[in-house]
């Protein structure tokens, strides 16, 4: 995973949507920044996706309440980790 877009990924990243077009990615992380979040695009190679990341950080408990207040816009939102 190598981020194409942001300032970096800590250990618990929120992850919002994931996309197989740069292009819709990045449209879903400037949607983000403009409400205020430090959105990043992150790509993984493996599966040839771009994910949209709400938010990073080195907290578990942190990142699991930032998921689960983006749930309600985002139903399907999960975590990444990462090692």
């Amino acid at each position: 995973m190598s981020v194409v877009n942001g300032v970096g990924l800590k250990s618990y990243s929120v992850v919002v949507g994931s996309f197989s077009i740069k292009a819709n990615a990045e449209g879903l992380q400037q949607r983000l920044r403009n409400a205020g979040y430090e959105a990043q695009v992150a790509y993984n190679a493996g599966n040839n996706m771009y994910r949209v990341i709400s938010a990073t950080f080195a907290s578990k408990a942190d990142a699991v309440t930032s998921r689960n207040q983006f749930r309600s816009k985002y139903p399907d939102a999960w975590l990444l980790f990462k090692k």
